[in-house]
């Protein structure tokens, strides 16, 4: 079948999603208002992306007439969702499939008053096809030599840890189920890997491979391009009944996310990459997962 932009993201809002303002975790809820900063109520227990309806916003955009790109432009209302992100947001995100097999994903907006801005995309893949069971025999790389370790709650603490000499290491391709169960503490915490990988070679506005992903079973290959400075590995730790296309329904690790970012958390740490988007200024980001089969 042809692959047009309903097939690709016409299923749930969880499973191939694009979220806005602040992607992942932050640990108290704070906001960014006329260049302050203040409390808004602790957020943690709210889990991930505070904004996960975007692909619905997208899709539901498109029209009958909608191929191989999108370009919605929606406009989040000042004082959106989880307590009130300031400004009134003007996002545009645009999908375009490329006849060398690769989803390009470009992210823009703009907000009237200084905000928060993280944008992400929350797909999940199994490099073995729909329905096909867990992806833990599935090789990555990350090419990162630090992360960023988080507390009980899932909220990075602020600091960058090396992955050298840890489960967490992925800069040689290993099996993603390879140290899952290791005895780790940062594991056990998010039950498996649910982290922030702070990847090497980063410049504004450089793109280049922060991720790649391989299956021996399929052949297919996913290589990760962003001009992003991080990367949020998800194993699907948590995913429980939820409903795919053609009628599969997906549990824990059945498939994975790796999610194109700054750091969760930014906002609380100075020497991370900073979420605020002053008004007036213009938000922009790419990511790319480009497929291919190796011979």
């Amino acid at each position: 079948a042809p692959v047009t932009m309903q097939t690709l993201f016409s299923n749930l809002p969880i499973l191939s999603s694009s979220a806005e303002n602040l992607a992942h975790y932050d640990s108290r809820g704070i906001i960014a208002a006329d260049g302050q900063f203040r409390a808004v109520g602790n957020v943690r227990a709210k889990g991930c992306e505070t904004d996960i309806f975007l692909h619905r916003v997208a899709v539901d955009g498109l029209g009958a007439a909608a191929d191989l790109h999108a370009i919605p432009v929606h406009p989040f209302p000042d004082g959106n969702i989880l307590g009130g992100f300031p400004g009134e947001f003007q996002v545009s995100v645009t999908y375009e499939f490329t006849e060398d097999n690769t989803l390009q994903i470009y992210y823009s907006g703009i907000s009237d008053k200084a905000t928060l801005a993280n944008m992400t995309n929350h797909s999940y893949f199994n490099l073995t096809g729909e329905g096909s069971g867990k992806v833990l025999d599935t090789y990555l790389t990350i090419h990162a030599r630090d992360y960023n370790p988080v507390d009980e709650f899932s909220i990075p603490t602020g600091e960058y840890a090396a992955v050298e000499g840890t489960p967490m290491d992925f800069n040689k391709a290993k099996k993603i189920g390879q140290e899952i169960e290791a005895d780790f503490q940062q594991l056990k915490y998010t039950g498996g890997y649910d982290h922030n990988y702070v990847t090497d070679n980063y410049a504004k506005g450089s793109r280049r491979t922060v991720a790649v992903a391989y299956n021996e079973t399929s052949g297919i290959t996913m290589d990760v391009i962003s001009d992003c400075p991080c990367v949020q590995f998800y194993a699907g730790n948590f995913v429980i009944d939820e409903k795919g296309k053609n009628g599969h329904v997906y549990n824990k690790r059945e498939g994975f996310c790796l999610e194109t970012q700054v750091e969760p958390n930014a906002v609380n740490v100075e020497a991370f990459h900073s979420p605020v988007l002053e008004a007036g200024e213009k938000y922009q980001s790419f990511t790319a997962d480009k497929f291919d089969v190796r011979k």
